[in-house]
């Protein structure tokens, strides 16, 4: 009887995010030095090799990550805005009334050989058909190569205005990405998280909205023809949705069914 009661409990845990999609990678079983793009479902919109799984060095260990960009001849992008990116398809607050989360660690390289130009990088979440969900963007407050660069962060949520959130980040830093999504009363909250920087909102589009593709953007500042030495990398993805706190409850559950039959 013990048995079966902790498999119905089970069962009917994790049937409530059965529905739910996810994705995660630390990129570690991507063949290294390859593109990433035609790995693990990740998909390109440009022609040329732009795309490559590196090594890079998170919290002093050197692990696998997957970085877009690295202008130079023989290896220029096609395209004015490059898309690497990989479906998800989930939405934003699910049938059972729950959130959705995006995150990884970044990292925005910065090199002065052997094209010296700092390209404008950013994430971005779509829907079915490419419409922009949530986008973040990284634009270099500088050309000068005399230091190190940065790039200021803005968002832009749906089909509405670019917002400037007034910080920035430094190049070849390593960074903490996290996007939230999470209801509301009539509407959809957002969190996003940048280093040490937060910035909340109200999102107006439709709770049922899905989150078709999540993608890593490239945009040379000056042009395709003259993208430079630069890279966003990123390592650690992670597309969730939100715990269930019914999730919790049944597992809670479970605990307290063993409990009482050992008593």
């Amino acid at each position: 009887m013990k048995s079966k009661s902790l498999g119905l409990l089970l069962a009917a845990a994790f049937s409530l995010n059965a529905y739910a999609a996810s994705y995660s990678t630390n990129f570690n079983s991507f063949n290294s030095y390859t593109d990433v793009a035609g790995q693990d479902g990740w998909t390109l919109n440009d022609t040329a090799s732009v795309s490559l799984v590196i090594g890079w060095k998170l919290n002093n260990v050197t692990t696998n990550a997957a970085g877009l960009g690295f202008g130079q001849t023989g290896y220029l992008p096609t395209q004015t805005t490059v898309d690497l990116s990989h479906a998800y398809g989930e939405s934003i607050v699910n049938s059972g009334g729950l959130g959705t989360t995006a995150s990884c660690d970044f990292t925005i390289q910065d090199s002065s050989a052997p094209n010296g130009n700092r390209d404008n990088f950013g994430f971005a979440l779509t829907t079915t058909g490419g419409a922009n969900v949530f986008s973040v963007q990284f634009t270099p407050t500088s050309q000068s190569l005399a230091s190190e660069g940065v790039w200021a962060i803005s968002y832009t949520v749906g089909a509405g205005t670019s917002l400037n959130t007034g910080w920035g980040v430094l190049g070849d830093t390593a960074q903490a990405f996290n996007l939230s999504f999470t209801p509301g009363v009539g509407t959809t909250n957002y969190s996003l998280q940048i280093g040490g920087g937060t910035w909340n909102g109200t999102i107006a589009l439709p709770a049922s909205t899905s989150i078709d593709r999540f993608g890593m953007l490239w945009t040379p500042t000056f042009g395709p023809s003259n993208a430079g030495f630069n890279a966003l990398v990123i390592d650690n993805l992670s597309l969730v949705p939100e715990t269930s706190t019914s999730l919790l409850l049944c597992i809670a559950g479970v605990g307290l069914v063993s409990r009482r039959r050992r008593a």
